[in-house]
């Protein structure tokens, strides 16, 4: 009887572990174009090619959500954010103008979100760091930490793969004026490298 109920034992642990939540592994997102990674594995983002960019961009300003990861590390960008993404400098110029135009915060935060997603190729390769690869889409952030509120937002988004070149533009913004841009004006990002 006492083998039986060793055996009831273990066939109930066996089970009861079957049958208990699925747990994923973390691992390393696949660096793809256009993958965004999520808890146990990644999503493939549909990129849409159809829609007009300022239409897209004004969808920035309409209820969205960022998408859930499953690690509050992976940043949920859109598939709206990825579709302006995908049209590189094109976007640059009206999403900085998004931010300095337009009074929604939701609006404002994509319009910071997406030239980061823009900076790394739509590629997201690590937990805190991405290959910033877009010379014009940083110095738009950069540009953009004139605005004291976005500063935290877009410090964090920089950090991920810090340049040496940014210390001046970080020191400017922690000295000056917030309303001033550190003595550079608004610029077309797109003709810069």
């Amino acid at each position: 009887m006492k083998p039986n109920l060793q055996l009831s034992i273990l066939l109930v642990i066996v089970v009861s572990q079957c049958c208990a939540q699925h747990t994923y592994i973390d691992r390393a997102p696949s660096g793809r174009e256009n993958y965004l990674p999520v808890e146990g594995g990644s999503i493939h983002m549909n990129i849409d090619s159809t829609t007009s960019l300022a239409t897209l961009i004004k969808r920035l300003s309409g209820k969205w959500e960022l998408l859930e990861t499953g690690k509050m590390y992976w940043i949920g960008y859109t598939d709206d954010m990825f579709s302006i993404a995908a049209r590189g400098r094109e976007a640059i110029n009206p999403l900085v103008h998004l931010v300095e135009a337009n009074s929604n915060s939701q609006a404002k935060l994509g319009a910071i979100y997406t030239p980061h997603l823009i900076g790394i190729r739509r590629r997201i390769v690590g937990r805190f760091v991405e290959a910033f690869v877009n010379t014009s889409a940083r110095k738009a952030l950069l540009y953009l930490l004139k605005y004291p509120d976005w500063q935290p937002m877009i410090m964090q988004l920089l950090i991920r793969d810090p340049w040496l070149s940014d210390v001046p533009d970080l020191i400017a913004c922690m000295q000056r004026d917030p309303i001033r841009t550190g003595g550079r004006s608004p610029m077309d990002y797109t003709t810069i490298n």
